[in-house]
């Protein structure tokens, strides 16, 4: 701690996705027919991968242990799709396991052409066009939530604000890949994950 003794150290995380296995602290959440497996190749990460049917899918999360404040929060992670058809991939925050409730999260869907920004509070789920096209590169995206907007950067580019929909419960950072039609395998991997309260 950098900070005088005084000034509580805020929450502060940092994950690279190394070595053989995930750390214990992180839960895989096999959703339907879905492997998780450090990846055997140059910053491979880690990689969750579906099985083929449509509706397989998995997702790694903190447990529902959400430490992470949904007014005052950043999460940056890198990563990397493998696939732009048939797939459903995300990373933020989510206060669950499937972006089912208050959540903040890069969202990649194989039926829209672009990523986006999928936000969700008091109100319904929002997502927000980033007009940056779906891929299959490694990409850095960042997202802050300040109590009243929540914006979203793709490789230090702001691409997203949202002032509405945002959350409003603490929350956990996930990471989520799910196979749609047409059907197949589908993977996506994560090399880093940095999340704080700011």
């Amino acid at each position: 701690q950098f900070q005088p003794q005084t000034t509580v150290q805020k929450q502060h995380f940092i994950e690279w996705f190394s070595g053989k296995q995930l750390p214990s602290y992180w839960t895989k959440n096999n959703i339907q027919s879905t492997t998780f497996a450090m990846s055997d190749s140059v910053n491979g990460g880690f990689q969750i991968t579906t099985g083929t049917a449509g509706g397989d899918k998995g997702s790694i999360s903190f447990n529902d242990i959400n430490q992470f404040a949904y007014d005052n929060s950043v999460i940056i992670a890198v990563v990397k799709f493998n696939q732009t058809s048939g797939m459903t991939g995300a990373v933020g925050f989510s206060n669950d396991n499937t972006l089912g409730s208050s959540h903040s999260a890069l969202y990649n869907e194989s039926v829209e052409s672009n990523f986006k920004l999928s936000t969700r509070g008091t109100n319904a789920r929002t997502e927000t066009d980033t007009s940056v096209a779906r891929d299959t590169a490694t990409r850095t995206v960042k997202i802050v939530n300040n109590g009243s907007s929540t914006l979203m950067f793709f490789d230090g580019v702001l691409v997203s604000t949202v002032s509405s929909s945002i959350p409003n419960a603490a929350m956990q950072p996930v990471f989520y890949v799910a196979s749609d039609p047409p059907n197949g395998t589908k993977s996506a991997n994560i090399t880093y994950l940095e999340c704080y309260n700011a």
